[in-house]
C-alpha cells in the first residue's frame, strides 16, 4: 500500500494503528487541495462523550477528484496498472489520484458501481456511474463517497480569551487540530469545529499552532480584521511568549538563543521537522524566566520569540540543551495518550456504523474484538502559547498557565506564607489598603520595615523585583545594593511593570476567593485598590 494511505487512516487506505484515525493528515493538504475538491457531509455527525474523549459517529462525505492524470486510459486498467505497481515497489510514483486514494481501493469501488464521473468539469455536464471500460478524457473529475471516521479528541471546552466584534482569542487545548482536518466542511472535531458549534461561524485563524501545544490562538471575525493580525505577525509587530517545561533549564532569566533554522523532511516518519543549520533562516529566542523548577529535575521557564519559524521554541530549546521534557521529536521523552474506543458507548458506535469494504470499520471492528489494542489519544506536549501581545492593535490577550507549568501554586503557597506573617503584625482593628499594582512590593517591604530589614535593591522595576522575590525566583539584578528605597504606599512604576501588577490583582483575587484558611480578608474596594483587613 502506499504509504502516505497508511498514515492517513481512512477507509480508502490501510489504518495506522498508533492513533485514532481520520480522512486525511495535515502531511497531505496538498495532495488533498490539488486533486480534490469537497462537498458537505450527508449529514452531521453525531457527536458524543465518554470517559473524558470525545467521539464522532462515522459518516458519509463527497469527494470530487480529479482524474486527468490517466487521461486517454481506460480507467479500470489504470487502475490494475497502478496496483501492480504498488506490488512490486511501494514507493512507486503513480498518477497523482493515486496518492490521495489507494488503487485497491478505486478497484473495489469500480466494481461495485461506486464510481462516477463527470466529464469535462469545466463544462459542468452531469455525473454518470461509470464501468472499467470508460476512456477518461481531459478534466474528467470522480465523485467518490468516502466513510469517514474522525479523530477523537480530549472532552475539553474551548476557553474565550477575549471577544470583540472584530477579534476573538480563545485557548486552544492539547490534542485537539485547529482546523478541519483538512479543509472538511463538517469535521466536528477540530478548534474550529467546536467553535462552530458554540456560534461561531465563518471565523479565520490568525496563525498556526501545532496540534499537542495549548494556549492562545487569535482569530479574525471578518477578513480585515484577519488581515490587520497577519500584518502584525508578518511584520513582527507582536510579542509572543511561551511557556515550556525543560529537562534542567539557565540559572536566571535573559538566556538568549542565536540559532539560525531550516526545515528538512524527517525520513523515518516523513514528517517536516527544523533543524539548527548554518544555512537556516535567522532565529531567536529569550528565556526571559525561570518560573518554576520541579522535583524531576524539570523547569518552567518562559520563552519569548522575536522570530516566527516553524517549531522555532521546540528545536532551540534542544539546541540550548534544554528540550521540553515530553517532546520526542526534540529530545523528550514521549508519554502516551488515553487510551480510547474501550467503553461501551464508543464500542456501540463502531458496530452501528458499519459498512461494507470500509477499512477503517473493519480496523475499529478489530478493536472492539480484541483483536487489534486498543488506539490512544494523541500525545501532548508541555509547551503553551501563553500571550500574544499586539501594542499597534492595543491588543493583549493570555492563556491561563496549564497544571503541568505548576506557576500559580508555587508563586501562591509563597504568597500566603507572606501574608501569614504579615497578618501576626495587625491588631485586630486595623486595615491597610495597598494598590494592587504594588501589592507584592508593599507586602514585602512592611515586614522588613517591622524587622528592620529594609533590604533595596537595584532593580529598575521594583514592583517586578518584590513580585519575583515574593514567588521565590531570582530577579536578573541580583539584589544589588541601591540608594533607591520604595515608599510604603506604591512601588516604582515602569512601562514593564504593568505585566506584573497584572499578576498582583491574579493573585489577590485568588486569594480572596480561596481563603487559604489565613487570617485575613482581601476586598476589591475600587479598580486596582485592595484592602486587607486582620481577622
Amino acid at each position: 500500500m502506499i504509504k502516505r494511505s497508511q498514515r492517513n487512516g481512512s477507509c480508502p487506505a490501510t489504518l495506522s494503528k498508533l492513533g485514532t484515525l481520520f480522512l486525511l493528515c495535515a502531511a497531505g493538504f496538498s495532495i488533498l487541495r490539488a486533486h480534490c475538491s469537497l462537498a458537505s457531509c450527508v449529514a452531521a455527525p453525531q457527536v458524543f462523550r465518554e470517559h473524558g474523549v470525545l467521539y464522532a459517529a462515522p459518516y458519509d462525505h463527497e469527494v470530487r477528484v480529479k482524474i486527468g492524470s490517466i487521461t486517454g486510459q481506460r480507467i479500470g486498467d489504470a487502475i490494475r496498472t497502478a496496483q501492480e505497481a504498488l506490488a512490486l515497489d511501494e514507493n512507486a510514483e503513480l498518477p497523482g489520484m493515486f496518492n490521495f486514494i489507494s488503487p485497491s481501493w478505486w478497484l473495489r469501488q469500480l466494481n461495485r458501481g461506486g464510481i462516477q464521473v463527470e466529464r469535462c468539469a469545466w463544462q459542468h455536464l452531469e455525473f454518470e456511474r461509470v464501468d472499467a471500460d470508460y476512456v477518461v478524457k481531459e478534466g474528467d473529475r470522480a465523485r467518490l463517497m468516502i466513510h469517514v471516521h474522525e479523530r477523537a479528541a480530549p472532552d475539553v471546552e474551548i476557553p474565550i480569551v477575549y471577544e470583540d466584534r472584530d477579534f476573538l482569542a480563545v485557548s486552544k487545548p492539547a490534542s485537539v487540530d485547529l482546523t478541519k482536518n483538512p479543509g472538511y466542511g463538517s469535521v466536528r472535531l477540530s478548534v474550529l469545529g467546536m467553535l462552530e458549534d458554540m456560534g461561531y461561524t465563518n471565523i479565520y485563524p490568525a496563525h498556526r499552532i501545532d496540534k499537542p501545544v495549548s494556549g492562545v490562538l487569535c482569530l479574525g471575525k471578518n477578513k480585515k480584521a484577519l488581515s490587520r493580525l497577519m500584518r502584525c505577525i508578518r511584520n513582527r509587530k507582536v510579542q509572543k511568549t511561551y511557556l515550556a517545561r525543560t529537562v534542567g533549564g539557565p540559572d536566571e532569566g535573559g538566556f538568549r538563543i542565536q540559532a539560525p533554522l531550516d526545515v528538512v523532511l524527517d525520513n523515518s516518519t516523513n514528517k517536516n521537522v527544523a533543524v539548527a543549520s548554518a544555512s537556516g533562516k535567522r532565529s531567536e529566542s529569550i528565556v526571559e524566566d525561570v518560573f518554576a523548577r520541579h522535583g524531576d529535575s524539570t523547569a518552567t521557564l518562559g520563552v519569548r520569540i522575536l522570530t516566527g519559524r516553524y517549531h522555532q521554541v521546540r528545536c532551540h530549546l534542544q539546541h540550548a540543551g534544554w528540550p521540553i521534557a515530553n517532546d520526542p521529536v526534540y529530545g523528550g521523552v514521549p508519554q502516551l495518550g488515553q487510551e480510547i474506543f474501550n467503553g461501551t458507548r464508543a464500542r456501540q458506535m463502531i458496530e452501528e456504523h458499519q459498512i461494507e469494504g470500509c477499512t477503517s470499520c473493519e480496523y475499529f471492528r478489530n478493536v472492539a474484538t480484541g483483536v487489534e489494542p486498543c488506539p490512544r489519544l494523541d500525545p501532548t506536549i508541555w509547551l503553551h502559547s501563553w500571550r500574544y501581545n499586539f501594542p499597534t492593535l492595543g491588543l493583549s490577550f493570555e492563556a491561563p498557565p496549564p497544571e503541568w507549568a505548576a506557576i500559580a501554586s508555587q508563586a501562591l503557597d509563597r504568597f500566603a506564607d507572606l501574608l501569614a506573617a504579615i497578618s501576626e503584625l495587625f491588631s485586630d482593628t486595623q486595615t491597610v489598603a495597598f494598590n494592587g499594582g504594588a501589592l507584592f512590593f508593599n507586602l514585602r517591604y512592611f515586614i522588613e520595615a517591622q524587622r528592620g530589614s529594609i533590604v533595596a535593591c537595584s532593580c529598575p522595576d521594583t514592583a517586578r523585583h518584590a513580585l519575583r522575590s515574593a514567588c521565590g525566583i531570582p530577579c536578573s539584578c541580583k539584589g544589588g545594593a541601591s540608594e533607591r528605597v520604595a515608599v510604603a504606599g506604591g512601588g516604582r512604576s515602569s512601562r514593564r511593570g504593568g505585566r506584573w501588577q497584572r499578576y498582583c490583582q491574579v493573585f489577590a483575587r485568588r486569594l480572596a476567593v480561596t481563603g487559604w484558611g489565613l487570617p485575613f480578608g482581601l476586598h476589591l474596594v475600587q479598580q486596582g485598590m485592595w484592602q486587607f483587613t486582620k481577622g
